[in-house]
């Protein structure tokens, strides 16, 4: 049985190939592939068949709909595939137009620079400009990688670049314009994903609640815990979910970030635990109590109560410890569970702890059920899989492990983890870069 977080990415698979499968009907192979300019015709095709369906779906992931992420284990995983479907589908409508022009390059090099040249028609302009905005847009996201206010801002002329693709490919002489099924499906597809994205992306149509910052605790030199308290109807969450945040004060952007909740599930109290990483992570250090916050949310799907193992191994790395304090508080619920947990808070040296006594303090309460072990990188070495393993009295198998923490740290111990044996779905790790 196919689980659910599975269902997503089959899905895409599915809406994918689909036009491959309608275009595959029209025409006899031998027709598609009977000679070299046959086949560069045909992969001209299905390259941009397939970019756009593809563009279509990166805009519905990038929408942000809530109930997506049910079927792929999180926001983030949705975010993940979001980023990879657009590089594919970029790589695939630039190949588009040099398997065209490669198709009547035998015949006439003429014609061949014409179909790369941008300006010689319409159709052609439309088409080259689309992919002009998603280069650009995908040189930002991936090299550039400006400050996050920046890169959402240039992010929403995404739509235009599809508006721009999906004009071009009405309007050229193809086998859309030729197959009703086919020109149904990527138009029913694009307006679905144009309508959400807009919707979502540019107008920002997402339920907010409405919270008062009640405290501003400031933990160490760089870290400071936010504690915000329901103004009308309060959201509800499980601990170590996320959501994004506005605070409505002079002295603060109002601008809209995504924190971790640190909070135990359904708390009275909303808190939040923020680095100073930038910006706008440095002003919230300016907020006074009484000042408004808008929260979107909640999303996620990093929790111990999903997990299949009640012998779990949780490991945070500096600030990542954020999403533990929560899930730390809300163990402390259980009764007679049976879990067996050992937290890990790995930071360089002392100076990077924050909220020590408070986990000390969870983990006396928890009766057994958590052993908390702080890890000092600077004079034990990076903590590993081995080093783990050590530490916790046995095999790594039958274990669930939850990392979160940062990007290279994540990937180096989740790689050791599946090289000891863990089974891939035993490992969570909150891979939250937008």
């Amino acid at each position: 049985m196919v689980s659910k977080q599975k269902i997503g990415p089959l899905a895409i698979l599915v809406l994918a190939l689909w036009p491959v499968m309608i275009w595959a009907t029209m025409l006899p192979w031998l027709v598609r592939f009977g000679g070299f300019g046959a086949t560069m015709v045909s992969l001209a095709q299905l390259s941009g068949l397939v970019g756009m369906t593809l563009f279509s779906l990166v805009l519905i992931l990038g929408a942000r709909v809530a109930w997506l992420e049910n079927y792929f284990g999180g926001l983030n995983r949705v975010y993940i595939l979001h980023h990879w479907l657009g590089g594919t589908a970029l790589i695939l409508l630039l190949f588009h137009p040099l398997f065209s022009a490669m198709a009547v390059l035998p015949v006439s090099v003429v014609a061949a620079a014409a179909i790369i040249w941008p300006l010689a028609s319409l159709v052609l302009f439309l088409g080259w400009a689309a992919l002009l905005v998603m280069i650009s847009l995908l040189v930002l996201t991936f090299y550039l990688r400006p400050e996050y206010q920046i890169w959402k801002m240039t992010h929403k002329f995404l739509a235009a670049a599809f508006l721009l693709g999906g004009w071009h490919a009405f309007l050229i002489p193809s086998d859309i314009a030729q197959n009703w099924w086919l020109r149904s499906y990527i138009f029913g597809l694009a307006t679905v994903a144009l309508v959400l994205y807009v919707r979502h992306s540019i107008f920002n149509a997402h339920k907010k609640y409405r919270y008062l910052v009640e405290r501003v605790e400031k933990l160490n030199d760089a870290v400071w815990r936010i504690v915000m308290v329901a103004g009308q109807e309060a959201m509800r969450y499980q601990s170590a979910q996320f959501g994004w945040f506005k605070f409505i004060n002079g002295e603060v952007r109002a601008e809209s970030h995504p924190f971790s909740f640190s909070s135990a599930s359904n708390d009275d109290h909303l808190e939040i635990t923020v680095k100073d990483l930038g910006v706008f992570s440095q002003s919230l250090a300016r907020l006074k109590p009484g000042t408004a916050v808008e929260v979107q949310g909640p999303y996620g799907r990093f929790n111990f109560g999903w997990s299949r193992h009640r012998k779990q191994v949780w490991v945070g790395g500096g600030i990542g410890m954020t999403p533990f304090m929560g899930m730390s508080r809300d163990l402390r619920a259980e009764t007679n569970n049976g879990y067996d947990i050992n937290l890990f808070f790995a930071v360089r040296n002392k100076r990077e702890l924050f909220a020590l006594e408070d986990l000390y303090a969870i983990e006396k309460e928890a009766m057994r059920k958590l052993k908390l072990t702080v890890w000092f990188s600077d004079e034990r070495g990076y903590l590993t899989a081995q080093k783990i393993k050590e530490l916790t009295n046995g095999s790594l198998k039958g274990t669930s492990f939850f990392i979160c923490g940062p990007g290279p740290m994540m990937a180096s111990l989740k790689m050791q983890l599946l090289q000891e044996g863990v089974a891939k779905r035993d490992i969570y790790t909150e891979e939250f870069e937008l």
